[in-house]
């Protein structure tokens, strides 16, 4: 287990993503840069729901009280949701996917990972497993952040709004799912995770 000193945020990846992704690059590189004290874990999320916890559960005991927070993009926005709830943490969420069980209806099938070309299968029974971990509704105020894109391809940014408690949110204009120029709101995701892994920010509001 890390020590407190060692601290760090969780990024969880979203669907037919990896650990490799674009935007973990650069925000490992940002950190590397700005915030050399900070760490990133960003582990590979298996397809199964109820192995994602799993996975999510060992890396924050790996963690320990070093973690400041959740970071979660599209389907991993789900997850920073119920890791934000079952461990009390701020999330941030990016361009998030609330309701993937719906959503998925669509996607039943055959895959393949964006970034290792592994290939996996999306079944019916994962739909039931993800409605089982929704604590979307449990979030308290305050305790999410949410930066979302207007123009994203693959989900309706207000779908988002509507399904969160009142928080700050950062809403960009134009825009895609993979969320454009994302180096842009590091300094925000920082501001909001590092005061003591509190979730308490009216005061930090970066809302636009």
């Amino acid at each position: 287990m890390n020590s407190p000193e060692q601290r760090a945020f969780l990024y969880l990846h979203g669907f037919r993503s990896s650990s490799a992704s674009a935007k973990v690059g650069i925000f490992r590189r940002w950190l590397a840069q700005c915030h050399p004290d900070l760490h990133l874990e960003a582990p590979d999320l298996p397809p199964e729901p109820l192995a994602v916890t799993e996975t999510i559960r060992s890396a924050l005991e790996r963690l320990g009280t070093g973690c400041l927070g959740v970071v979660g993009s599209s389907l991993g926005g789900y997850y920073a949701c119920w890791s934000a709830v079952e461990y009390a943490m701020p999330a941030v969420l990016i361009n998030p996917a609330l309701a993937p069980y719906d959503l998925f209806e669509a996607y039943l099938g055959e895959h393949t990972n964006l970034y290792t070309g592994e290939r996996f299968t999306l079944k019916r029974e994962y739909l039931g497993h993800l409605r089982e971990i929704d604590r979307v509704s449990q979030l308290r105020p305050h305790q999410a952040l949410l930066l979302t894109q207007t123009a994203d391809e693959t989900l309706e940014a207000r779908d988002a709004w509507r399904r969160l408690p009142a928080g700050p949110c950062w809403i960009t204009g134009g825009g895609s799912h993979a969320f454009d120029r994302f180096d842009r709101v590091l300094p925000a995701i920082v501001a909001f995770l590092k005061p003591k892994g509190s979730f308490n920010h009216e005061s930090e509001n970066p809302s636009v």
